[in-house]
C-alpha cells in the first residue's frame, strides 16, 4: 500500500440520492468484490477519507458520503442518530451494495452503531475508529463552556482556509494534508466565505442508547483508535470490549490522534483489512 496525495481540491461527490427531503451526496469506487462505506465525523466530510480511499479500492469497493448538514449535502432543521442512519440506508440503497462493511470516525461511528443496531441485515459488519461511546472529560470540559454557535464568515476563501483547524485541539495533520480538507470545508456566500458545515452544530450522540445497541448489536464489531487520541485511551478502547456480546478485535494505531484516518491512513486501512479477515477466517459472512 502507497499513500496517494490528490490535488489540494478534492473532487466533488459523483451522485446524490434524496433521503427525508435533503440530498445527501456520496461517490463509489473501486472494484472489490466486497462493498465498504466510510461514515466520517462530526462536522467533517468524505475527504477525511481521501488517503484511505487508495488503499482500499483495490480489493473492496468504496462507498464514500457526506452526512446531511456536512460537506455538499443539504441542511436540515434538525439531526440525530435516526436521521443520520436514513443517510447511510439511503446512500447505501442508491449505490445497490448488500451488506456492506460500515466503517465510521468518531461520531460516525456511533451513528454507525446506532443503524447497525436497527437495521443489522443493511451491513456485515462494523468498524468504529475513535468513537468514543462516552463523553470524555475533555468533552464535557468544553460542552460546559461553549458559546452560542456563531456562523463565522471571511472575505476570501484563502483567509477561510487558513483558519481551519481539526477538532478536538490536537497535532494538526501536514500542511499539505490540512490545506487538501479545508479546501473542500469552504463555501461561498453572499456575505463571504465560511464553512461549509452547518454552523449550529451537532448532537454528540452521547447517551444510554449507544451503550445498549453496543450490548445488543447482531453484526461483528471491531475498533480501532488513536495512540496519541485526545478522545480514547486504552481504557475506553477496552469498555467497547465489555459491552459487545461478542469479541471485539481491537487495533491501537501509535502516533496517530483522534483523526486516525487523516493521521495515519495506511495504518487505518491495513486495520480495516485485518479485522475484515479475522471475521472471514472465524466464518462471518462478509
Amino acid at each position: 500500500m502507497t499513500v496517494h496525495d490528490p490535488p489540494t481540491d478534492l473532487p466533488e461527490l459523483q451522485e446524490s440520492v434524496e433521503v427525508d427531503g435533503a440530498y445527501v451526496r456520496f461517490s463509489v469506487s473501486g472494484r472489490g468484490e466486497q462493498d465498504v462505506a466510510l461514515v466520517h465525523g462530526s462536522g467533517a466530510h468524505h475527504g477525511w477519507w481521501y488517503r484511505v480511499v487508495p488503499a482500499l479500492k483495490d480489493h473492496w469497493r468504496v462507498i464514500t458520503l457526506d452526512l446531511s448538514g456536512h460537506g455538499d449535502s443539504d441542511h436540515r432543521e434538525r439531526y440525530d442518530a435516526a436521521t443520520w442512519g436514513r443517510d447511510l440506508l439511503g446512500v447505501l440503497d442508491a449505490a445497490g451494495s448488500t451488506r456492506p462493511l460500515v466503517v465510521g470516525h468518531s461520531l460516525g461511528g456511533r451513528v454507525g452503531l446506532l443503524t447497525a443496531a436497527t437495521h443489522p441485515q443493511c451491513m456485515s459488519g462494523l468498524v468504529l475508529v475513535d468513537a468514543a461511546l462516552r463523553p470524555p472529560p475533555a468533552f464535557l470540559a468544553r460542552e460546559n463552556t461553549r458559546k452560542p454557535p456563531v456562523q463565522r464568515r471571511y472575505p476570501t476563501r484563502e483567509d477561510a482556509m487558513a483558519r481551519f483547524r481539526l477538532m478536538p485541539p490536537q497535532r494538526q495533520p501536514a500542511d499539505n494534508v490540512l490545506a487538501t480538507l479545508a479546501a473542500y470545508s469552504v463555501r461561498e456566500t453572499a456575505e463571504g466565505w465560511t464553512w461549509k458545515h452547518d454552523h449550529r452544530g451537532f448532537p454528540p450522540l452521547y447517551d444510554a442508547e449507544v451503550a445498549e445497541a453496543a450490548r445488543t448489536l447482531r453484526v461483528p464489531l471491531g475498533y480501532v483508535y488513536g495512540g496519541d487520541s485526545g478522545l480514547v485511551d486504552d481504557d475506553a478502547a477496552a469498555l467497547i470490549g465489555t459491552l459487545a456480546p461478542t469479541e471485539v478485535p481491537t487495533i491501537r494505531v501509535p502516533g496517530a490522534t483522534h483523526h486516525v484516518p487523516v493521521d495515519a491512513p495506511l495504518e487505518c486501512a491495513r486495520a480495516i483489512d485485518e479485522i475484515a479477515t479475522r471475521w472471514r477466517s472465524a466464518g462471518a459472512r462478509m
